[in-house]
C-alpha cells in the first residue's frame, strides 16, 4: 500500500512543479515583454532613456525576488497529466505584458505631465 502512495505523491508533486514552471514562463515572458517595449518606445517617443546602465543591473537583480516565490505559490492539480500549451502561456504573458507597458507609461505621463518631475527623479519613479 505505502508502494501506490509514494507513486500518487509523486505524480502530485510533478504537477505542481509543472504549474510552478508554467507560472514562472508566464511571469518572465511578460515582464520581459514590459520591459523591453517600455525601454524602447521610451527611448522613441519620449526622447528619455528611463533606466541606467545601474539601474538595468539592479532591476535584473530584484526582478528574481518576486520569481522566487514562485515556488511556493498555491497552484491547482490537475486531474490529467500536463502538457504545454504554448498558445495560452504565449496570449497571457502578452496580455500581462502589455497591461504592465501601458501602466509603465501611464506612471512615465503622470511623472512628466502631471507631477513635472526632472529626468534623474523620473527615472526612479517610473520603473
Amino acid at each position: 500500500m505505502a508502494e501506490k502512495e509514494v507513486i500518487i505523491d509523486s505524480v502530485t508533486e510533478s504537477r505542481k512543479i509543472f504549474q510552478h514552471m508554467t507560472n514562472y514562463a508566464i511571469y518572465r515572458i511578460s515582464e520581459t515583454f514590459r520591459v523591453l517595449f517600455f525601454i524602447s518606445f521610451s527611448i522613441i517617443v519620449f526622447q528619455l532613456y528611463p533606466v541606467t546602465a545601474l539601474m538595468k543591473v539592479l532591476l535584473a537583480l530584484l526582478n528574481d525576488m518576486p520569481i522566487m516565490t514562485i515556488a511556493y505559490d498555491n497552484v491547482k492539480i490537475s486531474q490529467k497529466p500536463e502538457k504545454w500549451n504554448m498558445r495560452t502561456i504565449l496570449g497571457i504573458s502578452s496580455f500581462l505584458g502589455n497591461v504592465g507597458t501601458v501602466s509603465s507609461f501611464g506612471i512615465l505621463i503622470i511623472g512628466l505631465q502631471v507631477l513635472h518631475l526632472n529626468p534623474l527623479i523620473l527615472q526612479s519613479f517610473i520603473i
